[in-house]
């Protein structure tokens, strides 16, 4: 008996039982009509019912609540489901997996033919949406059936039956649904990677990986929620593929592993030690939308011997502003890193408010770079207490103060201030000062700037043309 041939409606996942049902062997007389009734013997049903039978008994050998009704529904035996039906059979019967005569019929493609109407007409009902579909049925020996419909020559059957698959979560179907992530078929493929992420094993990791450069975007879409729920046993290759060349690849990747969150943490702190600068970049951005569970190995990552890995681990901590990170930042305003102490005055501004204590205690420290890289930091906080602090610095001319919040001096535009900014600036300017200064708008410190840059070596070109910028009192 062919069981897995075209069907133009499949609404439900009856594809692989009804193989099992259509050759199912009973005892007694029960067997008989049933037998009877899938094999389309009409003389032999009328003889049984004449005999006595009960059209509603059933077959119980391998499917309980299996009737002679079911069966000639699920092969269209009009005939004698209208026999049976008239023998007293009861078209409302359900099977052990709840299907009655109705859904049956739907789900072997008889959907819209005479079966159907002739069961509705005798009261039958089936399931609200229409389908029964094996995958609701929570049973062991379903799994086989639906592996083997995986292979079918019908694209519909091997999409219903990795739904079906997925429903089940049986482990076995894994290999098999990854073989059906190569289906010509792409909605095979999209149900395939949904019943793998339902599975949850760790041997899909790789194959759902590879899923990235499906041709098909929901498929590459998909695959990265897939490998959201399989979770922690995918990190490790989630974290590998952040070296693809593959842009889209490692957005997947990086996708994934934001939503696992906290069990990604510690690989994508180690990836921040990778000597690949993107890679660094792709695992920092990660930890910056993880948020809060990354911000205590963040601050541990602060103490790494590598300047590579403290750097980016500055920039996610500014990113994540979490108030615990203030203290360990305030220490890195002092790290032999360039980049680590710009990154930490960056990330202190960022944080905000709750930074502005420790960082006014920073403008004491006899260390001049702290000084000016907290003042830096103070400068793009609008807090009263960080103005104070700083006009105050600018009265006793402060000038590492002064050159590191070089921006809010000149945003204020204070009176009789120019002196002083030019002084910080020979004193512990930088270029990026006086590129500041040359742009500023105001002459005395346009001329001071460009004297600055012609005798360190620095060509800076004026963004006047362009409009815009830091200008001269802007924020009065």
């Amino acid at each position: 008996m062919t069981c897995l041939g075209k069907r133009p409606l499949i609404l439900g996942l009856l594809v692989a039982l009804a193989c099992v049902l259509g050759s199912t062997q009973a005892g007694a007389q029960d067997y008989d009509l049933v037998k009877a009734a899938s094999a389309g013997d009409l003389p032999h049903v009328k003889a049984q019912l004449a005999s006595g039978a009960d059209p509603n008994q059933v077959d119980s050998s391998e499917i309980k609540g299996w009737t002679a009704l079911m069966a000639a529904a699920g092969k269209g035996r009009i005939t004698i489901a209208e026999v049976l039906l008239k023998a007293g059979a009861n078209p409302n019967a359900r099977n052990e997996y709840g299907g009655t005569a109705l859904d049956v019929a739907r789900a072997n493609g008889y959907g819209h033919s005479a079966i159907v109407q002739l069961l509705q007409a005798a009261g039958g009902r089936g399931r609200e949406d229409g389908r029964w579909r094996l995958g609701e049925i929570k049973i062991a020996r379903a799994v086989e059936p639906l592996i083997a419909a995986l292979k079918s020559p019908d694209g519909s059957v091997r999409r219903e039956a990795a739904s079906a698959l997925g429903y089940l979560k049986d482990p076995r179907a894994v290999e098999p649904l990854t073989a059906a992530l190569k289906d010509p078929v792409d909605t095979v493929r999209i149900r395939a990677v949904d019943a793998l992420g339902e599975i949850k094993d760790s041997r899909a990791v790789e194959p759902l990986i590879a899923a990235f450069k499906d041709p098909d975007d929901v498929v590459r879409t998909r695959a990265s929620g897939a490998l959201e729920k399989i979770g922690a046993p995918a990190v490790q290759s989630l974290v590998a593929v952040l070296t693809d060349t593959d842009g889209g690849v490692r957005s997947r990747a990086a996708r994934a592993l934001e939503r696992i969150g906290a069990p990604a943490v510690q690989p994508l702190i180690a990836a921040l030690t990778d000597p690949d600068g993107g890679v660094r970049r792709q695992a920092a951005g990660v930890l910056e939308k993880i948020g809060a569970p990354a911000v205590e190995p963040l601050i541990a990552a602060l103490k790494d011997p590598e300047g590579r890995a403290r750097s980016p681990a500055v920039e996610a901590l500014g990113e994540i502003r979490d108030p615990r990170a203030v203290e360990p930042l305030i220490a890195a305003l002092k790290d032999s890193d360039w980049d680590v102490r710009k990154g930490a005055t960056e990330a202190l501004g960022k944080i905000g408010a709750p930074a502005v204590r420790p960082l006014l205690t920073a403008l004491e420290d006899p260390d001049r770079g702290v000084r000016k890289r907290a003042a830096e930091a103070l400068g793009g906080i609008k807090d009263p207490r960080a103005i104070s602090a700083l006009l105050a610095s600018l009265r006793e001319r402060d000038y590492a103060v002064i050159a590191g919040a070089a921006t809010f001096f000149v945003a204020r535009g204070e009176p009789d201030s120019e002196d002083a900014l030019i002084e910080a600036l020979a004193k512990f300017g930088d270029v990026n000062m006086a590129r500041v200064l040359l742009n500023c708008g105001n002459s005395k410190l346009e001329a001071a700037a460009d004297r600055w840059a012609s005798g360190h070596g620095y060509r800076i070109t004026s963004r006047d043309s362009l409009g815009g910028g830091l200008r001269w009192g802007g924020s009065r």
